[in-house]
């Protein structure tokens, strides 16, 4: 972008910059002492002396300049939205933080989508309104999703309708991808993208991610003696080992990559693999950050990658796996 007459490029268009110290006015170059309001009301060139009347200026237009205050507002009417459509109140925090810092004026609509989508994952809906649209979603007390979306619009109710037809039609939109996506995918069985792991980099010097799967698959009877896997674990890990990073050259996992694990327990299911197998493939991802759950079954936990287990085993170091895996087999 470029400023003005001056043709100084800048990364966004700049329509005006305020700076103030108390009520002494800032000098640089692109600032002054005016500020305007919200562009779907009247334009108003206000000018301001001071912080306190910046502040007044804001509130006057329906802005909540204090972030904690704005994030309770936007709880609030998230909650309230939750509970007039019966629904669990469930509110994630890390998404709550995003959308404090991206409305300032914040006001709560429910829009609603086709059931037929929620014939998709729930994790695919989920993410999808979340990475791309920041919507909460509705869900029963069981989590599973109803066909609604939250979403927290700049302003206040006037032209609501318009608001919400807009952000239907965007969802709509991008469930139709995430389906093409998933479609796409199950033209094939989860082993066919064994692959083309090859193309993708693990790391310059560990090789590619099919070698990473290769040595996962290696690590396997080493480690099936530490978890004293019977034969048709010791055979579920095998498996799981040589598909479990299958997914990543998937077309709905390069679009969002959070659904790592979650996409290829899905697709391993729909190619005919056993629930055990699915569920070990998911389990090695596990924990995905501090507090996450651990994996389900031993199978899950061989195939976990040795990295982790320091961070997450409950044995205590000197009898973990890991530690002695890495004494006597010389495997890493």
């Amino acid at each position: 972008m470029r400023w003005n007459r001056t043709n100084i490029a800048f990364s966004r268009p700049i329509r005006w910059l305020l700076a103030l110290l108390d009520s002494a006015p800032v000098p640089f170059a692109y600032s002054g002492n005016t500020t305007r309001g919200l562009r779907f009301y009247e334009l108003e060139t206000i000018t301001v002396n001071s912080t306190d009347e910046y502040k007044a200026a804001l509130s006057k237009q329906g802005i909540l300049h204090n972030p904690a205050e704005r994030k309770e507002s936007i709880r609030q009417q998230v909650r309230q939205v939750m509970l007039d459509s019966g629904t669990e109140v469930k509110i994630e925090e890390s998404l709550l933080d995003e959308v404090t810092q991206l409305v300032e004026a914040p006001t709560a609509l429910r829009g609603s989508f086709d059931p037929e989508h929620l014939k998709l994952p729930s994790e695919v809906l989920i993410s999808v309104m979340k990475k791309h649209q920041r919507y909460f979603p509705v869900q029963k007390a069981d989590g599973s999703l109803l066909p609604y979306l939250i979403a927290v619009c700049y302003g206040d109710k006037n032209g609501l309708d318009v608001v919400k037809d807009g952000n239907e039609q965007v969802i709509r939109a991008r469930f139709a991808d995430a389906a093409f996506f998933i479609n796409e995918d199950l033209n094939s069985k989860l082993e066919d993208e064994l692959g083309r792991q090859g193309t993708l980099t693990f790391q310059q010097k560990l090789g590619s991610m099919l070698d990473k799967s290769k040595r996962i698959e290696a690590m396997i009877p080493a480690l099936s003696q530490y978890f004293d896997l019977s034969d048709a674990e010791k055979a579920t890990a095998q498996r799981a080992a040589k598909l479990c990073k299958a997914d990543l050259v998937t077309h709905m996992v390069i679009e969002m990559t959070s659904l790592q694990g979650i996409m290829g327990k899905y697709y391993a299911l729909q190619s005919g693999e056993t629930a055990e197998v699915t569920q070990a493939i998911y389990d090695h991802y596990l924990p995905r950050f501090t507090g996450d759950s651990l994996p389900r079954t031993k199978s899950g936990w061989s195939s976990t990658s040795i990295s982790t287990w320091p961070k997450v085993c409950r044995w205590p170091a000197r009898t973990c796996p890991s530690t002695r895996m890495r004494r006597t087999s010389g495997l890493s």
